[in-house]
C-alpha cells in the first residue's frame, strides 16, 4: 500500500511541475532587443503601471551590471512615455538633492557618483548621468532625490555645513550659530558624515550635540515658519531629523533603518513631489514585503521598508525585483551563478530560452494559480522559497548576467 501511494505521489510531480510553468508562462512576457540590446516592446509593461504613483527597481545584489543596464532603459521607458519625472535612489537624502540642483546647472559631469553609494560608481551610472542632464533641457527634466538617512557621497561633505548655515542665516536663525557648541556641532557633524556608512558608532559627546542642534533648528522651522518658503522649510526639516535619526542609527535595531527611508519616501510621495509619479532605485531586499513569505531566518524578524510602503500605497505601489538564469556577478572579485534547481523560477524561465523576459505577480487568473512556494535567487543570488505572489509585483528575467563595467 506505502509503495503504491509513493509511486503515485512521484509520477504526480511531473505533472504538478508542468501545471506550474504553465501558470508562471501565462503571466510572462518576453521582452524584445535589437542587436544593441534595446528593448523593443517594453509598452506591454503598461498596463501594470495604470494608477501607479511609485515603481520600485530592485537588485539582486548591488553588483549586477545586466540588472543596472536593464534598470537604465526601464527608468528612461518610464520617464519619456509614463511621465515618471522623479528618481529616488537608495542613497543620501541631502546627497542627492544636492546634486539635483548641480545636475539642474547642467555645469560638470560626474555629479551622480558624488552623490550615490560607491557600489553605483560605474559606466551604467555614468550613462544615466548623460540621460539626466539631456532632461534637463527638456519640458520635463528627470529630478534626482534620495530616500536614506545615511550620507552616501561626497556632495554633503563639500556642501551640508556651508548650506545650513546660509539657510539658518536666511530665515533669521543666527542666534543658533552662535551658540557657544556651534563649532563643536560642525566637527560632530563632518564626523557624522565621514563615518556614517562604517560600522562604526558615533560617540555619545557627538549623538547629544547632534541632537540638541537637530532640536533647535527644528524647533525654529516650526515656529517662525514662512508660507512662502515652504518647500524649503520641509527639506531643512527632513535634513536635519536624517541627521539626527543617522547619528542614532547604530544604537538601534536592524529595522531602524529601513523604517525611516520609508518614511522619508513617503514624505517624498506626499509633501516634496505630491503631483509626480516616481521611480526608486535600491535594493530588493528594501522594496519587498510581506517579507514573512519568504522561508528564511534573516526574514523571520527584519522588517524592510517595502513593508511600510506597501502598507500605505498599496495598488499606487508597484514592485520589480530582477533575477538571471546564469553569467557571472561581482565587482573586483567576480563569481559564476550556481545553475537554478529545475523547477525554480528562473530553472523555468530558462527553459524557453528567453534573453528577457518580465513576469508580472499582480493579481491574475493566471498568477492566482502560482504556487505559494517557489525558490528564486531574487535576493543576493542565493536561492529562497517564497511565495511570489506575496513579496513582489513583477520579475525582469535576464538570461545572462555580467558584472559592471567599471569606469
Amino acid at each position: 500500500m506505502i509503495n503504491r501511494y509513493l509511486l503515485i505521489f512521484t509520477l504526480a510531480i511531473p505533472l504538478f511541475c508542468s501545471a506550474q510553468f504553465d501558470e508562471i508562462d501565462e503571466a510572462t512576457v518576453q521582452i524584445h532587443s535589437d542587436n544593441d540590446g534595446r528593448f523593443s516592446n517594453l509598452e506591454t509593461l503598461n498596463k501594470n503601471f495604470e494608477g501607479v504613483r511609485v515603481v520600485t527597481l530592485g537588485e539582486q545584489t548591488h553588483f549586477d551590471g545586466a540588472t543596472f543596464d536593464a534598470k537604465i532603459q526601464l527608468v528612461k521607458y518610464l520617464h519619456e512615455k509614463l511621465g515618471y519625472n522623479i528618481l529616488a535612489f537608495e542613497s543620501g537624502y541631502f546627497d542627492c538633492s544636492k546634486a539635483a540642483e548641480l545636475l539642474a546647472q547642467r555645469k560638470s559631469k560626474g555629479i551622480l557618483k558624488e552623490a550615490v553609494f560607491g557600489v553605483w560608481d560605474n559606466q551604467s551610472l555614468a550613462e544615466l548621468e548623460e540621460y539626466i542632464l539631456y532632461t534637463q533641457k527638456t519640458a520635463a527634466p528627470l529630478i534626482v532625490t534620495g530616500f536614506d538617512s545615511q550620507f552616501s557621497g561626497s556632495l554633503s561633505k563639500k556642501y551640508l555645513p556651508g548650506d545650513l548655515s546660509t539657510f539658518l542665516k536666511a530665515i533669521g536663525a543666527s542666534k543658533i550659530i552662535k551658540d557657544p557648541d556651534w563649532i563643536n556641532f560642525e566637527s560632530a557633524l563632518q564626523r557624522q558624515i565621514k563615518y556614517s556608512n562604517f560600522y562604526k558608532k558615533p560617540s555619545a559627546t557627538d549623538t547629544l550635540l547632534i541632537g540638541k542642534f537637530a532640536r533647535k533648528i527644528s524647533d525654529f522651522i516650526s515656529n517662525n515658519a514662512n508660507a512662502a518658503n515652504q518647500k524649503e522649510n520641509e527639506f531643512w526639516l527632513k535634513v536635519v531629523s536624517n541627521l539626527s535619526n543617522d547619528s542614532k542609527r547604530r544604537y538601534s535595531n536592524e529595522n531602524f533603518r529601513d523604517s525611516i527611508m520609508a518614511e522619508n519616501l513617503l514624505s517624498l510621495v506626499e509633501q516634496r513631489f505630491k503631483n509626480e509619479k516616481i521611480i526608486c532605485w535600491g535594493a530588493t531586499s528594501h522594496f519587498l514585503y510581506n517579507q514573512k513569505s519568504i522561508n528564511s531566518k534573516e526574514y523571520e524578524t527584519f522588517i524592510p521598508m517595502g513593508e511600510y510602503l506597501h502598507q500605505k500605497l498599496n495598488k499606487n505601489l508597484f514592485t520589480i525585483g530582477f533575477t538571471s538564469y546564469k553569467g557571472k556577478a561581482g565587482s573586483i572579485i567576480t563569481h559564476t551563478l550556481n545553475e537554478p534547481p529545475k523547477e525554480s523560477y528562473e530553472g523555468q524561465l530558462g527553459k524557453k530560452g528567453y534573453a528577457y523576459a518580465f513576469t508580472s505577480f499582480r493579481k491574475t487568473l493566471a498568477n492566482e494559480k502560482i504556487d505559494a512556494d517557489i525558490e528564486s535567487r531574487l535576493l543576493g543570488n542565493r536561492f529562497q522559497s517564497m511565495d511570489l505572489n506575496h513579496v513582489i509585483d513583477g520579475i525582469f528575467y535576464i538570461e545572462t548576467a555580467y558584472p559592471p563595467r567599471m569606469n
